[in-house]
């Protein structure tokens, strides 16, 4: 079952206990992917082995990205109600990938010009500093940025490698 909550995609793969999939296994081909558990959570982590549901959170990462993707199974939908309220709350700043929000810091704007990155790095980048602004501060962040590579950058290829540098830097 997927319900949908404001920007968040929830796949309940069941009632029968309450756990957030941290590995989702293709039965039929052996393979798995590890969808990425941004937020705290009041729940379990643990693999899924099923052909059906790792075909459907192929599917859903690809529409949706994995900061907008959670896969679980829970044993009250009341539960699922509350995590998905705080999750919301957390990317109630996320723009659309088509372009910035107002909502977006002017920092951050600049940041992303700067980097000269596409509309999808942008929407990644941000997510990313929303994330971060739950664990430590943007500001601060946005300085070493600045501190660290020379910005402006001159092409592209050269902003996503700086943008690949800020995400390890991140999630890591």
């Amino acid at each position: 079952m997927i319900k949908k909550y404001g920007s968040m995609v929830f796949y309940i793969a069941g009632w029968d206990s309450d756990v957030i999939y941290n590995k989702i296994t293709d039965t039929q081909e052996n393979i798995s992917l590890y969808p990425d558990i941004f937020y705290t959570h009041p729940f379990a982590e643990k693999e899924i082995v099923n052909h059906q549901v790792y075909l459907d959170a192929v599917k859903l990462l690809r529409e949706h990205g994995s900061a907008h993707c959670v896969f679980l199974s829970v044993t009250d939908s009341q539960k699922l109600d509350v995590f998905a309220s705080s999750v919301n709350n957390v990317l109630r700043n996320i723009m659309p990938c088509g372009g910035l929000s107002s909502d977006v810091p002017a920092s951050v704007q600049k940041l992303c010009s700067d980097l000269r990155l596409s509309a999808t790095m942008t929407s990644s980048l941000i997510r990313l500093y929303t994330y971060y602004s739950t664990i430590g501060n943007t500001e601060a962040l946005t300085e070493y940025i600045y501190n660290r590579y020379p910005l402006p950058v001159s092409s592209k290829k050269e902003g996503k490698a700086i943008y690949e540098d800020i995400y390890r830097y991140i999630v890591s």
